[in-house]
């Protein structure tokens, strides 16, 4: 149970205390609760009811004004079965505390006649099902926790009408699909546990939620740019965007130095970190990323910092040049660094020593030149940290007569400022220019006849032309 929904049942039981002590309850309302125990085998509760002994007297129950049902608080109290409908009946009920139990089935919809529900806790229990339409009508809630269940279905956009709410939790379930845009309508919450679902999509902007202080999207597939939708928050305490589809740039300007202790956004593919040295953390999680040593050297003094490993640099290439030609790679990364060692293997082996430069330069290229490439960078103020890149994988052909096709022509070569090239069928065909680092410069969709590509705009260097999509038909020097 969270100490936030402990807090709230905790003020209601204070102020409710000794309104109606022994009071004659309403009659709807006891028989709803003699259906709610007979539901969920109220014989077997560790704290059970003797229900011939006054209402108001049974465990976990609260009597306000006028003899009415108003809290319900039976958490780990061995509750088991399903919610009955007849809940719907305890129309003046303002909170409901049942998590910790072993409930199952759904949640009944006759719960969103319960209208004056400011707090509703039923995690760690087997509730299964979506959130029903019913419960739209709860727009009084501050408190609402369904977490560790077996949840599924989509977060319904309705969900922004619960204008109140200040503390959300509908973690570890299988809660799927994208989610609801207006959630940006919560401009009161201050706690979203959405961890461990299967949610999918981009995150809605969260600019507007200025007083959070617990936001955790841990294990989703989620996605965005944490700087497109991040607003300010002065008081957060926990951040967790780990383990989703984050790219782009986490900048520390959202967050206060004195507040935030926890920031988790490892397992992502975030490309740019800020500097937040200044930071007092309790963890700050950044490992299997796409960062370099520009990011890590700025905040390696964080004691509590998990950095390694990071993903691979660049992108995988796969490329067929020819016999005689040169090749050109550049794996140089963090343009502001100059601490920065390259080297290069191919097939595992060394090629070459270790260089302040990522550039690879092999001319003439011969057969002894075949294989995959990768290049590793270091740099000495972060001495337990590797860099790999993708491996570049180069494949070799004898010349280029031998790689045309009888129905294919393409010329000149050596090219000048335009290609010219002819098929023969009549069939439609793809054409991609590519460049010796495998970057796609220009495409060509379903063209039959005779074609010209203009290459005054492309610089000197081993350009591949992919035809029908079968890899490198022609090599063309300019």
């Amino acid at each position: 149970m969270s100490t936030s929904i402990k807090w709230f049942i905790g003020f209601l039981c204070i102020t409710c205390y000794s309104l109606n002590m022994h009071a004659h309850v309403d009659k709807n309302d006891s028989l709803a609760l003699v259906a709610f125990y007979n539901a969920l085998d109220g014989p077997n509760w560790d704290s059970t009811w003797t229900l011939t002994d006054p209402v108001d007297s049974w465990y976990g129950i609260t009597i306000g004004y006028p003899n009415r049902v108003i809290f319900i608080q039976l958490w780990g109290n061995n509750l088991t079965g399903m919610i009955p409908q007849e809940i719907g009946q305890l129309t003046e009920l303002m909170a409901l505390g049942l998590s910790g139990n072993h409930i199952s089935g759904g949640i009944p919809a006759a719960l969103g006649n319960c209208k004056k529900l400011m707090g509703i806790g039923l995690e760690n229990n087997n509730i299964t099902g979506s959130l029903p339409d019913a419960l739209k009508n709860l727009t009084n809630l501050t408190s609402f926790s369904v977490g560790n269940n077996k949840m599924t279905g989509p977060i319904p956009e309705w969900i922004g009408d619960w204008g109140k709410i200040q503390f959300l939790n509908l973690r570890t379930n299988e809660f799927s699909g994208p989610l609801p845009q207006r959630l940006s309508n919560l401009v009161e919450l201050k706690s979203l546990y959405l961890y461990y679902n299967q949610l999918i999509g981009p995150v809605p902007n969260l600019k507007e939620l200025t007083k959070l202080e617990n936001l955790n999207i841990y294990g989703n597939q989620l996605e965005g740019s944490p700087d497109d939708f991040l607003g300010v928050y002065p008081n957060m305490t926990l951040i967790s965007l780990g383990s989703n589809f984050m790219f782009g740039k986490l900048s520390a300007y959202h967050f206060n130095k004195d507040t935030l202790t926890i920031l988790n956004i490892g397992e992502t593919l975030l490309e740019d970190l800020d500097d937040f040295s200044a930071f007092d953390f309790e963890y700050f999680g950044v490992e299997d990323n796409r960062l370099t040593f520009e990011d890590i050297l700025p905040n390696i003094g964080i004691s509590d910092m998990i950095y390694q490993p990071q993903k691979s640099i660049g992108h995988p290439v796969d490329t067929s040049m020819q016999i005689g030609d040169s090749l050109v790679i550049n794996m140089n990364i963090d343009p502001l660094l100059t601490t920065n060692k390259y080297q290069w293997y191919r097939d595992e082996t060394p090629w070459g020593s270790t260089s302040s430069q990522g550039g690879l330069f092999i001319y003439p290229l011969t057969q002894n030149h075949l294989g995959a490439y990768i290049c590793t960078v270091i740099n000495p103020g972060v001495p337990d940290l590797i860099l790999e890149s993708y491996p570049y994988i180069l494949n070799l052909t004898t010349s280029i007569e031998n790689q045309n096709r009888k129905d294919i022509l393409i010329y000149p070569n050596p090219v000048k400022n335009y290609i010219f090239i002819q098929i023969d069928d009549r069939n439609d065909h793809q054409v991609h220019l590519i460049n010796a680092l495998g970057q796609k410069l220009k495409h060509v969709h379903n063209f039959k006849g005779p074609l010209i590509v203009q290459m005054e705009d492309l610089n000197p260097g081993v350009y591949s032309v992919v035809i029908d999509n079968q890899r490198a038909l022609k090599v063309l020097k300019l």
